[in-house]
């Protein structure tokens, strides 16, 4: 009985390990074209990656009511109304930059690029800054994916241009409800079967 009482705590440890959340470690916004390209002004998290000018990222309902916004910070399940505001620069159009996980060190597969184009939202995949103004392109998409989760991109608007005051949402989950696991959670899952198996058959030999 104590064996099989083992097997729903062993998987839970698999599934949480698998799943241990996606952090975004930092952000820039920028001045960009219509498809994204960096065009020169920057801001960024300056507490995170001090290479520009900082601006503010606040998370709320509204623009009004919004708090701060900690980096980096660990994304739970769930969507969240960001807000960002640089200062003016007259920019045609603005995009946000968000590294998360090892985008600070390893570039594009974990960087999401959002703008809107004047029209709809839309991922920039030009040549961006990357963290630490170092040069970096962003992975073409609005959603980043690892380890059985997803964080996506949307909802980007200006609400205030002449200002450089903008805002998007940030939506965290699972890739989709019907999407198989990810190979590392078998191989997590696997492991621990074995293991409770290995154990059995010695209790039954002794």
């Amino acid at each position: 009985m104590k064996r099989l009482l083992l097997i729903p705590a062993l998987l839970v440890a698999c599934i949480g390990a698998a799943h241990a959340g996606i952090v975004l470690q930092a952000a820039h916004m920028v001045g960009v074209d219509s498809g994204g390209n960096y065009t020169g002004a920057i801001w960024t998290t300056s507490a995170t990656d001090p290479c520009c000018a900082s601006m503010t990222v606040t998370e709320g309902a509204t623009y009004g009511s919004s708090l701060a916004f900690a980096f980096p910070s660990t994304l739970a399940d769930g969507t969240l109304h960001l807000y960002v505001a640089g200062y003016a620069v007259g920019a045609t159009f603005l995009g946000v930059d968000l590294f998360f996980d090892s985008a600070t060190t390893s570039g594009a597969a974990a960087q999401i690029t959002v703008l809107n184009d004047g029209t709809n939202t839309i991922s920039g995949s030009g040549s961006q800054p990357g963290f630490g103004f170092g040069g970096s392109n962003p992975n073409g998409s609005l959603s980043y994916s690892i380890g059985g989760r997803t964080v996506t991109a949307s909802n980007f608007h200006n609400i205030d241009l002449s200002n450089s005051i903008v805002a998007f949402d940030l939506t965290t989950g699972p890739p989709s409800s019907g999407a198989a696991p990810e190979p590392a959670s078998f191989v997590l899952l696997g492991g621990a079967l074995i293991g409770i198996s290995i154990r059995y058959r010695r209790q039954r030999s002794q």
